[in-house]
């Protein structure tokens, strides 16, 4: 009821209930004063007006319960603090609970009542409620004082002096007996002050002392709990990545950072691994630098201790460290991961604000980094061993592979060497049968069918092992830079028969300055020689065979195109595989055992080149493979130490800067440009893959375009699609083939 009285009134009591709880008690010694007084009345047989004591009890049960309520009305409509409202409150029931003791004094005899000693129980409860001795002492003077005047009214008769005893009893006359009592009341009541405060005291120590410790105790489970949790997670997570990034966002929860950040690096201090929590998934690269650790980190590493620096700013070390520059930490603590011989990383935990770091989480981050080795250790054991057994896996499986490899070469083997074998077998014994037959003239036919099937044989035997060598490294490569122009003319001397036996014609479309390649000679030519040989096979007499070339970024793509028969959709991803031969009745007619253009795809592959076959039967087929150009870097070296002052050779050292260019970012179009001053414009001096047009028309002025933005604000811009670029409006232009720009 006080409670809702006290919100009509506008005040709210929050959590402090400590009045109610006053309240509710004096009331409970209201009862209990009620009772005692007429039990003892009926026992002990004392004579006094029931009907003034039972007015008395009302008056204040009424006073203590209205009072509560209207001092917590007055307090909303005033406005007052709970602190306030409180001692109010306690005060006025201080007040009345004396005031009814008095009374039933008064009502029972004065200084000689038989209940003088109950005025021990408001002090007793203003000595516990009251955060002051001199409260205490207050209120034990107050009741002598009022004991005294009350004693002295009914002695000078100035008011009315009640006998609770069935006989006459006029003691509360004897000034002597008057003064003794008081001074009996008086030390009682101080002992008991003075007993009461002494306890309360030393109790109110004890609790606060079990408090603490119940405090501690559930921190402690609360931390045990965490950290129970924290180590489930640990244990549970397998990879490295995964387990930084589970630690990273547990530190920031711990410590109450809102930045964290976790790098493992390797003996010579470079950065192995990294994860930064707080900060854009598209920033957290900036943060490593260069891929080594920063001043700090080493200083942790070196001392194998804890850091916490309260401002990044006064601390040298921290302002070289890059990981806070980025992330704009104000103040950091910094934790080892140490393994006890070595440390393998540091974990940082960060704020934006200059703060002071809670002791608790720092212990419970040092205990959770502790813990981080041991899964770190466990992680890496596990990755290991993981990566050993991929890779026993993938041994066994390529044992398998060879094994069947082995099966099917000795089967294709067999049978490719049982043909020409059976041949010349077959001839050699119907030879031996005619030698003495004078009148058999078919011998020399039949040694030319021998002699052309054991070059057939010796053929085969070559192929074989120009496979295995060149499958299985034993033919090492001996790279040179070659020219491709000079390969193919040497290969066409060498197949010149071949073509005029069918009257083919080999046409060679090669670029005068196409670049060297670097590859090896004999290699290369084999290379050639397979496929030119291969078009002049399945080629119709009177044909054209076509060998282009072109240069692309990085290396120098060929192209053998024929007017053949062609291969069938079906054929062209086996086309390359070993013993494989494609069925049609050209192939059937035709020698070969299929190792052609394996070895051909072994040679492109060992140079780290890619080859293809586009085909379409009864049309042609075309070879595009590709040959790693000669790298332009060691010209470009060589040029910087004589052209810084020849200007003669300027030109040239752009052309290679280019080139090098091109070669390193696989670009396809690359343009150097120049600004003349005097009309603030841009020009291209030096370009790669642009038509001459371009280059001699393009002008752009600083500022406008993407080149013109780039030469006013000196910043580099990379954008990814031109037709939906928003920062500058720059249409695609017809001589563009790509979408992605870089300009620098």
């Amino acid at each position: 009821m006080n409670g809702l009285l006290a919100k009509s009134c506008g005040f709210d009591m929050g959590s402090n209930t400590s009045p109610l709880n006053a309240l509710r008690l004096r009331m409970i010694e209201l009862l209990a004063f009620f009772v005692i007084v007429f039990v003892a009345k009926e026992i002990a047989g004392f004579v006094y007006d029931s009907s003034r004591i039972l007015l008395l009890f009302l008056g204040a049960a009424v006073l203590q319960g209205g009072g509560q309520a209207l001092w917590l009305c007055a307090a909303g409509r005033l406005k007052w603090p709970s602190g306030k409202i409180n001692n109010v409150m306690m005060w006025s029931s201080s007040i009345v609970d004396l005031a009814t003791v008095l009374g039933i004094v008064h009502l029972t005899g004065g200084v000689g009542s038989p209940f003088l000693l109950l005025l021990v129980i408001p002090l007793f409860f203003v000595s516990h409620m009251s955060s002051g001795r001199t409260a205490s002492v207050i209120y034990l003077a107050g009741t002598i004082v009022s004991a005294s005047v009350l004693g002295y009214l009914e002695m000078r008769e100035i008011i009315s002096h009640y006998n609770c005893y069935p006989f006459d009893n006029d003691v509360y006359l004897n000034p002597h007996f008057y003064v003794g009592s008081l001074l009996v009341l008086t030390g009682f009541l101080g002992l008991i002050l003075f007993l009461s405060t002494a306890f309360q005291y030393r109790f109110v120590d004890s609790v606060n002392m079990l408090r603490e410790k119940d405090k501690e105790s559930k921190d402690k489970i609360q931390e045990l709990s965490k950290l129970y949790d924290i180590s489930l997670g640990i244990n549970a997570v397998m990879t490295v990545e995964t387990l930084l990034k589970m630690v990273a966002k547990e530190a920031t929860l711990m410590v109450g950072g809102p930045w964290s950040s976790i790098v493992l690096f390797n003996p010579k201090q470079d950065i192995t691994h990294s994860v930064t929590v707080g900060v854009p998934q598209d920033r957290q690269n900036t943060f490593v630098g260069n891929g080594t650790v920063g001043a700090l980190t080493k200083w942790i590493a070196g001392q194998k201790k804890p850091v916490v620096i309260e401002d990044v700013r006064s601390n040298k070390l921290a302002v070289e460290e890059r990981l806070f520059e980025a992330a704009n930490i104000s103040s950091v603590v910094g934790i080892p991961l140490n393994t006890g011989q070595k440390v393998i990383g540091v974990v940082y935990v960060g704020d934006i604000a200059k703060r002071t770091f809670d002791a608790g989480g720092l212990r419970l981050l040092s205990i959770m980094c502790d813990q981080l080795v041991i899964a770190i250790a466990k992680s890496t054991l596990y990755e290991s061993l993981h990566r050993k057994i991929e890779r026993y896996e993938t041994k066994i499986d390529e044992l398998e592979n060879v094994n069947q490899l082995k099966l099917e070469y000795v089967s294709h083997v067999s049978h490719e060497l049982r043909t020409p074998l059976t041949s010349i077998k077959a001839y050699v014994e119907t030879l031996e049968e005619h030698t003495d037959d004078p009148n058999f003239k078919e011998s020399k036919v039949f040694l030319g069918i021998v002699l052309k099937e054991t070059e057939r044989l010796i053929r085969i035997v070559n192929d074989i092992l120009d496979v295995s060598n060149i499958e299985f490294g034993e033919r090492p490569l001996e790279k040179k830079t070659l020219s491709i122009p000079e390969i193919v003319s040497e290969v066409s001397s060498l197949l010149r028969p071949k073509l005029e036996s069918k009257n083919i014609k080999l046409k060679v479309a090669i670029p005068e300055e196409l670049p060297r390649v670097d590859a090896d000679r004999d290699l290369t030519s084999q290379v050639f020689i397979n496929l030119i040989s291969n078009a002049v096979k399945y080629s119709p007499e009177g044909t054209t065979i076509t060998v282009r070339a072109k240069e692309e970024p990085v290396n120098i793509e060929i192209a053998i195109e024929d007017e053949g028969i062609g291969i069938p959709q079906a054929a062209v991803d086996k086309i390359f595989d070993r013993y494989y031969r494609v069925k049609s009745e050209k192939s059937r007619i035709d020698e070969g055992v299929g190792l052609g253009l394996a070895i051909v795809k072994n040679i492109i592959d060992r140079h780290g080149g890619t080859i293809h076959v586009e085909s379409m039967e009864a049309v042609g087929s075309k070879f595009v493979f590709s040959l790693p150009k000669e790298h332009c870097m060691n010209d470009l070296l060589g040029y910087l130490s004589d052209v810084i002052s020849s200007k003669s050779e300027l030109h040239e050292m752009l052309n290679l800067i280019v080139r090098m260019i091109a070669e390193l970012v696989s670009a396809k179009m690359i343009s150097l440009m120049l600004l003349d001053r005097t009309r603030s414009e841009l020009f291209i001096k030096v370009s790669y893959g642009l038509d001459e047009w371009i280059v001699e028309q393009a002008r752009v002025r600083v500022g406008e375009g993407i080149a013109g933005k780039v030469a006013e604000t000196g910043r580099p811009l990379l954008i990814d699609n031109i037709e939906n670029n928003k920062v500058h409006s720059a249409p695609n232009k017809v001589q563009y083939e790509t979408l992605s720009l870089l300009s620098a």
